[in-house]
């Protein structure tokens, strides 16, 4: 923001000016900015107008996940004609359901990303539209797939590629929490993988402000990955804390070595009271792991979230001595080279644990954006090109 002065003419002497400011503090109309004018220098919001639907990359258990191109003409030198988004979008008709049993559900992840400035740890939101159907969310298009897909293909990773992947994990965990807002759905399903192979936090639906003390924290979260406390806790107790989600970086973690969820069963039940225990295992063909990631797993997988690892904050986490070999200065400021660089992102590669829909978006479940059908065939900043329908 910069501001102007009127266009009255100069300025008067400096003493003049004192004694009409202090003959006139308390009258607004009179006060020494009430004649300048606020220039605003950001270009004009996105609206619905100004984008292009493509393709279905996603679907979600309230709605999908679209790709987006901003198609308006540059009006401003930081307008970026050409520049994808991924738009999450749900139907106003599933909010009004949801709302009457799960309002969290629906309003949570808007909010608790609106609260947050941009960091490159997290995917952040870019805008949020509406129309006769749908609402949108706007968000950063992160091309390379999830930590999850990456896992499943590469698994196990080795320990210095998995001691990479948790220092991102906790750099963007560290920004959250100091912000007050905790995950509580952390997986490997929503850590998505940039093209320049660093990971970023995703999908905040579940996520909550850590000041919020009610009984809204049972049982948020995916079976597997939920720390003890938001499945059982004591009566008329229901508050945690971000120590919910260094439990779920652990398990993260351990998948990461071994290829498999720490915590499984064929029986939700089964997983709970395994959880609740802290009971997992390694088996024989885990020896290479080293000695102390299966310690900073074991202290981060501890069901006392009184006594885990990161109940004190992030630093507790980064003093571990198997991550003595980070430097997390370089590591935020995206300095360090990553294991593994990603393949020029195609929208066929595996963004999930399924292919992505290659499909047409009908124009009917997204009203006021024009759709576009495949092939895509554009050259935008080198990442996307000549996509085969």
């Amino acid at each position: 923001m910069y501001t102007l002065p009127s266009s009255s003419g100069s300025l008067p002497p400096e003493s003049t000016l004192s004694t009409r400011q202090d003959a006139r503090t308390d009258d607004p109309k009179h006060s020494p900015r009430a004649n300048e004018r606020t220039v605003d220098l950001r270009p004009r919001p996105l609206t619905l107008a100004d984008l292009t639907c493509h393709l279905g990359i996603g679907e979600g258990a309230y709605g999908a996940v679209v790709l987006l191109r901003v198609d308006r003409d540059p009006e401003h030198e930081m307008d970026l004609p050409g520049a994808l988004i991924a738009a999450k979008y749900t139907t106003k008709r599933t909010i009004r359901q949801l709302d009457r049993t799960d309002p969290h559900a629906t309003k949570y992840e808007r909010s608790m990303l609106a609260r947050l400035p941009w960091h490159p740890f997290v995917a952040g939101l870019i805008s949020a539209f509406h129309d006769s159907r749908n609402i949108y969310l706007g968000m950063e298009l992160i091309p390379s797939g999830t930590l999850a897909g990456h896992i499943q293909k590469n698994g196990p990773l080795d320990n210095s590629t998995s001691r990479f992947y948790f220092a991102n994990i906790a750099c963007g965990l560290d920004f959250i929490h100091r912000h007050g807002i905790i995950h509580r759905d952390l997986k490997p399903d929503n850590v998505l993988i940039g093209s320049d192979g660093y990971l970023c936090l995703a999908d905040f639906g579940q996520a909550k402000l850590a000041s919020e003390n009610d009984n809204d924290w049972l049982n948020r979260g995916t079976p597997g990955y939920m720390a003890p406390e938001l499945i059982h806790v004591e009566e008329k107790s229901y508050y945690t804390d971000h120590t919910a989600d260094w439990w779920a970086s652990g398990c993260c973690l351990f998948e990461m070595l071994t290829k498999r969820i720490a915590f499984i069963g064929r029986q939700m039940l089964k997983i709970h009271r395994r959880t609740i225990k802290g009971r997992y295992r390694w088996r024989p063909e885990d020896d290479w792991v080293e000695p102390g990631a299966k310690d900073i797993v074991s202290r981060l997988l501890t069901p006392n979230s009184d006594l885990r690892l990161g109940c004190k904050g992030t630093k507790e986490v980064q003093a571990h001595p198997w991550l003595e070999s980070i430097d997390w200065t370089q590591l935020e400021r995206r300095l360090v080279l990553p294991p593994y660089i990603p393949p020029e992102p195609s929208l066929d590669e595996k963004w999930h644990r399924r292919p992505l829909p290659r499909k047409d978006v009908d124009q009917d479940d997204v009203p006021d954006l024009e759709v576009e059908l495949p092939p895509l065939e554009q050259l935008y900043n080198d990442q996307f090109v000549n996509l085969d329908p």
